[in-house]
């Protein structure tokens, strides 16, 4: 028996009895079918669990959202819509956007003192913009990110905490004080609620510089000082500074007092208390003016002025330490090019470097995965000695 169809509906139909060509048919009165992109009335979450480069559409605000990173429950969305308002991990101490550099000593701005926030993208190699200006010129700073802004802390002769906001271009605001007028080189960390600065050096009025023990903390939803609240296990400057998420590590530089050996302890103290640091492993060099990075699972320094070469020069070197065991950190790379007085971004899957005073304003990174070496990735708008770095 041949099966009719009428004019009101298809039923029974086995689509392994369709043979031959379809004709043509007009395809507007088709429903529920999206033509590339999902539309909602909300933004996407870290957890919307899309396929990579899948568009989302926000019907009411008119942003649009690529996903640009699908690993499961931590989707990375870039809005190409207005710009901002991006949907990544709130971790605090990686940034999935942008990369800030923050003051240093410039000589391209006449061999002094800079107030320049420069902005990279850590999503495409492309050069550094001018984000904004800190209140006051300064280098010798450290850098704190909250999910949503950049701090600039202490340096060469100010006590000043800056704030400044990551999502949208603009100068910076003074939101606070470290306890000393002239506290620089502090090693910058951050937690979830709260930024660090670690150790440092302070001029007395008799221009004695000595090397400071204490760890200063200060709240990022209501802004205000940074008392101590804790110490290192001895005082120190130039060093770098790593956060996991539940520590801070402060790892080479100075030592006052201290031999050779202790320029390449690592120290680390917990975000949960305010508890004094222990030392959990050393370096691979001796280095001064070094900078960090950090991983979800391990530390790095990078760069810095290091003893260990002889004779005594800028180096390359990438060390390497874990956070859920500690221990001794091992040699596992190098940069493209040897730098000192640098800064460090860390972003969820490479490591950046940035700056170094006369000789280069160069951005370079490394991969966590593989520990090569360095790639220049761009340039900052100036070059920068000891500038201060952050990450969105």
């Amino acid at each position: 028996m041949t099966q009719s169809v009428s004019s009101n509906s298809i039923t029974s139909l086995v689509s392994s009895k369709l043979t031959g060509a379809l004709p043509a048919i007009s395809g507007a009165a088709l429903t529920g079918v999206n033509a590339g992109v999902f539309s909602s009335t909300s933004n996407p979450t870290v957890t919307s669990n899309k396929t990579l480069g899948f568009i989302w559409a926000n019907s009411v605000t008119g942003d649009l959202f690529n996903c640009i990173d699908a690993t499961t429950n931590n989707n990375v969305w870039k809005n190409v819509g207005s710009g901002v308002d991006h949907v990544h991990d709130t971790s605090s101490f990686q940034g999935e956007i942008a990369g800030f550099v923050s003051g240093g000593y410039s000589a391209d701005d006449g061999n002094t003192f800079s107030n320049n926030i420069d902005r990279f993208s850590l999503l495409s190699d492309v050069e550094a913009t001018q984000h904004g200006d800190l209140t006051a010129a300064r280098y010798q700073s450290s850098g704190q990110s909250s999910t949503t802004h950049g701090y600039t802390s202490g340096g060469n002769g100010w006590n000043v905490i800056d704030k400044f906001t990551f999502a949208s271009a603009g100068n910076a605001t003074d939101v606070g004080d470290m306890p000393e007028l002239n506290r620089k080189s502090t090693c910058g960390h951050s937690s979830s609620t709260h930024g660090y600065a670690a150790g440092g050096a302070t001029r007395l009025p008799s221009t004695v510089t000595i090397d400071v023990i204490g760890i200063n903390k200060f709240s990022f939803s209501s802004d205000g000082n940074a008392p101590q609240v804790a110490t290192l296990t001895l005082a120190r400057s130039q060093a770098s500074g790593n956060s996991s998420s539940t520590h801070g590590y402060t790892a080479g530089g100075t030592a006052d007092p201290g031999t050779s050996t202790d320029q390449t302890r690592i120290d680390k103290f917990t975000f949960a208390s305010d508890s004094n640091a222990t030392t959990v492993g050393t370096l691979a060099q001796r280095t001064v003016g070094v900078t960090g990075q950090s991983s979800s699972t391990d530390g790095y320094t990078t760069g810095g002025y290091s003893y260990t070469l002889s004779p005594a020069a800028a180096s390359t070197e990438i060390d390497k330490w874990s956070f859920s065991s500690d221990g001794n950190a091992t040699d596992v790379g190098d940069l493209q090019s040897a730098v000192s007085a640098i800064t460090g971004i860390s972003a969820t899957t490479k490591g950046y470097s940035a700056g170094q005073g006369s000789t280069s304003k160069i951005i370079q990174y490394f991969s966590y995965s593989s520990n090569v070496s360095g790639t220049q990735v761009g340039n900052l708008t100036l070059r920068q000695e000891f500038p201060s770095g952050t990450q969105y």
